[in-house]
C-alpha cells in the first residue's frame, strides 16, 4: 500500500466538481490556418499531398465543431508558386464556408506567393507588386498585417517606409482590446520582436539561435 493510497481514493471517490477556468471568456476568437500551398489545376503537392482536399476537410471539421470565429487568418504560403489558378481554387474554398460561419478572412503573404497574383485573387486589386500591408479592425481588436517577403528569396525583411507606415499605426493608440497590460507598442518594441523573430536574415552568425 503506497502513502498516497488514502488520497487517491479520497479523489476517486468524491463527486465529480466543474473546473474553474484558469482565465476569462476570452472577448475574440480567430482562427488561424497558415501554409495551404495551393496549386493550379488540383495539382497535388509533392504528387502525393492534396492540400485542397485538406483544406476543405479542415473548414468543414471548424463548421461542424459549432466554433464561429470572427475572423479567420491565413498566412502564406497561400499558393506554392503563386499561381493565379490556385489563389482562386483557394478563394472558391474558403468564401463560403466563411459566409456560413460569419467570419471575416484576412490574407497574409508568404514567401512562395506572388503580390500581383495575390492582390488580383485575394483582394480583388490591380496587381502590383508592393508589399502587402493592412490593419483590420474586429470589434476593440487590432490585427496588423506586415508583409517581409522578398520577391524571388526565400528570407524576410522589412523596408523603412514599411515601419514608418507601422510606427504612424502604433501611435495613433492602443485598441480596446489589446494587451491588458501597456498594450501600447512602441516602434523600438517591435523592432525587438522582428529582429528576435529573423535573426537569421538579419543578425545571422555562426552559433545564432532563435529559440527561446
Amino acid at each position: 500500500m503506497s502513502v498516497h493510497d488514502p488520497f487517491r481514493r479520497r479523489w476517486c471517490d468524491s463527486p465529480v466538481k466543474t473546473r474553474i477556468a484558469e482565465y476569462p471568456r476570452p472577448d475574440h476568437f480567430l482562427l488561424h490556418i497558415s501554409d495551404t500551398h495551393l496549386l493550379a489545376g488540383g495539382e497535388q503537392l509533392y504528387g502525393t499531398v492534396d492540400s485542397e482536399q485538406h483544406l476543405r476537410a479542415l473548414l468543414a471539421e471548424v463548421e461542424a465543431s459549432g466554433g464561429r470565429p470572427e475572423a479567420i487568418v491565413f498566412t502564406g504560403d497561400l499558393a506554392d508558386r503563386g499561381q493565379p489558378d490556385a489563389y482562386a481554387r483557394l478563394r472558391a474554398l474558403v468564401d463560403p464556408a466563411a459566409e456560413r460561419m460569419g467570419a471575416r478572412v484576412i490574407w497574409v503573404m508568404g514567401n512562395h506567393d506572388d503580390r500581383a497574383s495575390f492582390r488580383q485573387g485575394l483582394r480583388d486589386e490591380l496587381g502590383d507588386t508592393s508589399p502587402i500591408d493592412d490593419v483590420y479592425w474586429l470589434g476593440g481588436l487590432r490585427v496588423i498585417v506586415l508583409d517581409s517577403t522578398v520577391p524571388g528569396h526565400h528570407y524576410g525583411d522589412v523596408s523603412e517606409s514599411q515601419l514608418d507606415w507601422l510606427a504612424a499605426e502604433l501611435e495613433k493608440g492602443p485598441a480596446a482590446h489589446g494587451w491588458m497590460e501597456d498594450q501600447r507598442w512602441t516602434l523600438a518594441r517591435v523592432a525587438i520582436v522582428i529582429g528576435a523573430s529573423t535573426c537569421v536574415s538579419v543578425r545571422h552568425r555562426p552559433g545564432a539561435s532563435c529559440g527561446r
